[in-house]
């Protein structure tokens, strides 16, 4: 018989290799030059089949803690869509890539988290990974140099290498860890080098997060409160002087050949991280206004995005599922998120303010909630924290 700490490992390890595999199949492409769309999606293909094969071992764990849960879940969705198909029959067109995203995928990684019954062995193996994660990241930086090439852009490696960046963030804040710090100012120069600015939003709120519910030490702890302030004042000079770093950043990058647009636009005195998204955002209020209290139905507003999506979390549900029940969506949301922000048990705690970062914040300049595994995986937290009893919990506070 598997012991409970055991099957928790078990469970963590599926979903903290997601992580790391989605990172090495966008690496690997990258490192030998594969641009052929066919080949790529066999690679990411043979990849995934991996990470389902380990879904599927651990499935029986994951049913025998939650089954009943697991089963309704699936089948509320899968009502769900169906219905908004035969009302919304003209966005069948979008289904695939959401379908396979959300079902095998979103889903099983959020009802997977809330098998674990002790959350601090997942928060541990995650923040072990994230060092896996980092030199991945670093290979791709690697490659990009040995290439040669100076101007390029890559939004998506940006927002895999936030990950590691922002929990090595979080050991930082706990440990005072030297290595960690440097490890994260090189993931930030990455970052800056090739990414987008969107990661960079999600690192700044998770420190003004950190700072605000001290994340990295016990509430009352003078040192904890000494070093918020040191962090603050940080910040604070970082803030003051922004220009001119930029400016020195800049000039750096260009000395080794990289040509940074993240860099380029804030020189261009454009710190608006909602670049180019302006008209999306106005379409979509313009239909959200045009059918307020129902909606376009899920994956509606692709239809009058021309296949994209609204760029905003907010946007999206309103959009979706019109105001009246968009908005109720949208102040669950906020209740679920500002109780697991103060859950006391402080692993799980730590696990939301991570996946707020991680997950949610770039679904106000990117990407869609119904593709974003790391967003179910938040309001899995949400849902353990509020709802679990006890003995799901971790057992001991650290």
């Amino acid at each position: 018989m598997i012991s409970y700490e055991k099957m928790d490992k078990k469970i963590s390890f599926v979903l903290v290799f997601l992580l790391c595999i989605l990172l090495v199949n966008y690496t690997f492409k990258d490192l030998f030059n594969i641009v052929n769309p066919m080949i790529r999606g066999l690679i990411s293909l043979f990849f995934m089949s991996i990470v389902g094969i380990l879904y599927l071992a651990n499935l029986s764990l994951v049913l025998k803690r939650i089954g009943n849960y697991f089963l309704l879940t699936y089948i509320f969705f899968i009502t769900i869509f169906l219905m908004n198909l035969l009302i919304f029959p003209e966005i069948k067109q979008y289904l695939p890539e959401t379908l396979f995203w959300f079902f095998i995928i979103c889903l099983p990684t959020a009802l997977y988290y809330l098998a674990i019954q002790d959350k601090k062995i997942f928060l541990e193996m995650l923040l072990k990974s994230a060092y896996l994660q980092l030199l991945i990241g670093l290979f791709f930086i690697v490659s990009f140099f040995i290439r040669g090439t100076g101007n390029v852009y890559d939004m998506v490696f940006s927002y895999h290498i936030s990950i590691p960046v922002i929990l090595l963030l979080y050991k930082f804040f706990r440990e005072r860890s030297v290595l960690d710090l440097i490890l994260v100012v090189l993931g930030v120069l990455s970052i800056l080098m090739i990414g987008s600015r969107g990661p960079l939003l999600s690192i700044i709120v998770f420190i003004l997060l950190s700072i605000l519910f001290q994340t990295y030490g016990r509430r009352k702890e003078g040192k904890s409160i000494l070093f918020s302030l040191l962090i603050g004042v940080l910040i604070s000079f970082g803030l003051l002087y922004l220009d001119k770093i930029i400016i020195m950043l800049e000039r750096i990058f260009t000395s080794l050949g990289v040509d940074s647009r993240t860099l380029r636009i804030f020189t261009n005195d454009n710190i608006d991280f909602s670049t180019g998204r302006g008209p999306i955002y106005d379409a979509t209020k313009e239909k959200i206004l045009e059918n307020p209290l129902w909606g376009h139905g899920i994956l509606g507003d692709r239809e009058f995005l021309n296949g994209t999506y609204p760029h905003n979390l907010f946007l999206e549900l309103l959009a979706q599922f019109g105001i009246i029940l968009g908005s109720i969506l949208i102040i669950i949301f906020f209740v679920y998120t500002f109780l697991s922000f103060i859950n006391k048990y402080k692993a799980e705690r730590d696990l939301a303010l991570l996946f707020f970062s991680i997950g949610v914040v770039q679904l106000f300049v990117s990407n869609t909630f119904w593709m974003s595994y790391n967003f179910w995986l938040f309001l899995a937290v949400c849902i353990s924290s509020v709802h679990l009893p006890k003995r799901y919990k971790e057992r001991e506070s650290y």
